[in-house]
């Protein structure tokens, strides 16, 4: 999977979603995807994967708003914040379809 980019300079912004999470995730997934939504291995780990689908935890809708940005970087590095998922997701649709669980705040970005 790779973010569309036709720009030279990275990072390169491609969505931003504001949104409470009312069950404290993020779901990325490819936008056609029927594939069951994985749970946790165990309560500590940050994500959990599936083949087509991530699911984050994030800050909780009782604790706030929170803020997912999307962004094209040439390398883990250039990009602020930490890492927690270094892998691959099927996306046959070419949408990446990024939304909190009850899919009230969503965005799409496309994939080559």
């Amino acid at each position: 999977m790779n973010l569309d980019n036709d720009q030279e300079e990275f990072p390169v912004l491609k969505a931003e979603l504001e949104a409470e999470f009312p069950y404290g995730v993020l779901l990325i997934t490819d936008a056609e995807s029927t594939e069951q939504i994985p749970s946790w291995d165990s309560p500590e780990e940050p994500v959990a994967v599936a083949a087509s689908a991530l699911v984050v935890r994030v800050r909780h809708a009782g604790e706030g708003e929170g803020e997912v940005t999307v962004l094209v970087v040439d390398s883990p590095g250039d990009a602020a914040g930490v890492q927690i998922f270094a892998g691959e997701l099927e996306v046959k649709s070419r949408v990446l379809k990024i939304s909190d669980a009850l899919s009230a705040a969503t965005t799409e970005v496309q994939v080559t």
